[in-house]
C-alpha cells in the first residue's frame, strides 16, 4: 500500500507520496495540524515535481537533537 499524504507550509499545500514501508513506520505521525518534519526525495515528472517520502520526524523531536548536537 501507499498513500498521497497533503502537507502545508508557509508556502501552500503540497502532496508527498509515502511507500507502505514510510508509511508504516511514520502512520503515527501523519495526523491533522501535527507539525513534521518530511526527507523526501524529489523528482521532476512531466514537469511537475514529484515528492517521495524518505523519513518523517516530529518538529519537538528535531528540535530536540538539534539541542544535543
Amino acid at each position: 500500500p501507499y498513500a498521497f499524504v497533503e502537507l502545508s507550509d508557509s508556502s501552500g499545500a503540497f502532496e508527498v507520496m509515502f511507500f507502505s514501508q514510510q508509511l508504516f513506520a511514520h502512520r503515527d505521525l501523519l495526523e491533522p495540524n501535527r507539525a513534521i518534519v518530511v526527507t523526501v526525495e524529489a523528482r521532476l515528472e512531466n514537469d511537475a515535481p514529484k515528492l517521495v517520502a524518505q523519513s518523517a520526524q516530529s518538529v519537538d523531536d528535531v528540535v530536540a537533537l538539534a539541542g544535543t548536537g
